[in-house]
């Protein structure tokens, strides 16, 4: 952890950036190798990270009328740690909280899934006393819709079956009808299969606007 002396480093003009760049261009881990002399094998070390947290003090920052601006002029460096922005308690316990985000490519379920798998891992590996578990499933809201596109499209069936059968009195178009809407909803899937696409609320909801249509159209 570096901590500035704004003051010092306005003195100098300087910005805290150039401080960054410092640290990172000459805090470096780099291979060394090794010699091998007679029967010896020397390992070779390079100068390239500081042996020590204070000799990281003594990295030069910047050169300016003709003298050195060191670490040490601008501010201190000291063993620490990130500055602690959010705490995560589960029932008043202390708790570590990883989230998982997906790629906007990727299947929601089949992410979630996976997920569940490799928690039953880490649970079974894990010590005891430590407790795993997920706190927000996105899945549940994408089988919700799966669900209520599944029960729409059937009531959309029904009704629409039901409406030809009471006034064509034809068994045959309204056999049709039921067997057109399942095709519709299966041809859905396959395009959206092949243009890439995967199961979620915007593409469901499209799907429940076309079938929604489709009965309309069939009334």
């Amino acid at each position: 952890m570096v901590d500035i002396d704004q003051t010092k480093l306005l003195s100098k003009g300087l910005t805290p950036l150039q401080v960054v760049n410092a640290v990172n261009a000459q805090n470096l881990t780099l291979p060394g190798g090794d010699e091998k002399i007679g029967k010896t094998d020397y390992t070779v070390r390079t100068n390239a990270m500081p042996p020590t947290i204070e000799a990281l003090n003594d990295i030069p920052v910047a050169y300016q009328n003709g003298a050195t601006v060191f670490l040490r002029d601008i501010g201190h460096v000291r063993a620490g740690n990130m500055v602690q922005q959010n705490i995560v308690r589960v029932d008043g316990t202390g708790s570590v909280l990883l989230s998982i985000i997906k790629n906007g490519n990727a299947s929601t379920l089949t992410v979630v899934n996976a997920v569940k798998h490799v928690l039953d891992v880490a649970r079974a590996a894990a010590p005891p006393g430590m407790v795993i578990k997920s706190l927000f499933d996105q899945s549940v809201f994408v089988t919700s819709s799966v669900v209520s596109v599944l029960r729409e499209g059937a009531i959309a069936a029904g009704l629409t079956a039901m409406m030809i059968l009471l006034f064509l009195g034809s068994w045959r178009p309204t056999i049709v009808v039921m067997i057109s809407i399942p095709l519709a909803m299966l041809a859905s899937l396959v395009v959206l299969y092949f243009l890439g696409e995967t199961i979620n609320t915007m593409t469901l909801g499209g799907s429940r606007s076309r079938w929604a249509s489709l009965s309309t159209i069939r009334r």
